[in-house]
């Protein structure tokens, strides 16, 4: 419901130049979203919200199907000022190596302060990952695509299989299904609904689990293994 309400407020301007208002975006987008130098910019105040410092469903849900896998690899992909990292460094219980990217490098220095030396952080870009194909068994995404623009989300999406040599969780909070001439709608200037199965389902790849949480927002949990990759995926 709520997303549904989100995407109807999307027809409107005045939704989205008050939503910049309150988070405090409006004056550094007036020349456009680019995401490394909006992140760089916000990452302060991004990382100083109540709501980013609390632990969600969504993050508990995360937490609860790694035990359940028990990898002993994981990568997050968009760690930002790494509240997951932690978490998990935390809450995990057996040997597990942690490895974090973020596109932005002020993100980043919040991380290392969060997170101390133990855990490798490096400034990549989700459209070009500096990993070779199948490098991790595990890759994790926590509400990173609702922030790739509809002209670099396909880009981003391949990325992440390609890297993926197991298994890949995103967590979403805004999706589209089904709708939109292209496949994503803007919910304001830096957040975006996408219709991942399309997105997946163009490189071949079926979602066996989509599960939906939460009683504030609605988040789809997408959990895609590379066994359902058809022969003729594109890498």
């Amino acid at each position: 419901m709520i997303n549904e309400l989100k995407i109807f407020l999307t027809r409107f301007r005045a939704a989205r130049w008050l939503a910049n208002l309150k988070n405090g975006t409006l004056d550094m987008l007036r020349s456009g979203y680019r995401p490394r130098e909006f992140w760089d910019e916000w990452a302060e105040r991004f990382a100083n919200q109540a709501y980013q410092r609390e632990l969600h469903e969504s993050n508990l849900w995360l937490l609860e199907r790694l035990r359940e896998t028990r990898p002993t690899v994981v990568v997050e992909v968009g760690c930002g000022f790494g509240r997951n990292l932690k978490m998990l460094r935390d809450e995990l219980g057996w040997p597990c190596r942690l490895v974090g990217v973020d596109i932005s490098l002020q993100l980043l220095r919040k991380a290392r302060q969060e997170l101390g030396p133990g855990v490798p952080l490096i400034c990549g870009d989700i459209c070009r990952l500096p990993f070779p194909d199948k490098s991790f068994r595990t890759v994790v995404t926590h509400g990173v695509l609702m922030h790739v623009p509809p002209d670099s989300v396909r880009c981003a999406v391949r990325e992440l299989v390609r890297v993926a040599a197991g298994t890949l969780w995103c967590i979403e909070e805004q999706v589209l299904t089904g709708r939109g001439k292209e496949g994503s709608l803007s919910i304001n200037d830096y957040t975006f609904a996408h219709d991942y199965p399309r997105l997946f389902g163009e490189l071949g790849i079926r979602m066996p689990r989509s599960d939906y949480l939460g009683k504030t927002v609605v988040l789809s949990l997408m959990r895609i293994d590379r066994n359902c990759v058809s022969a003729n995926a594109g890498s």
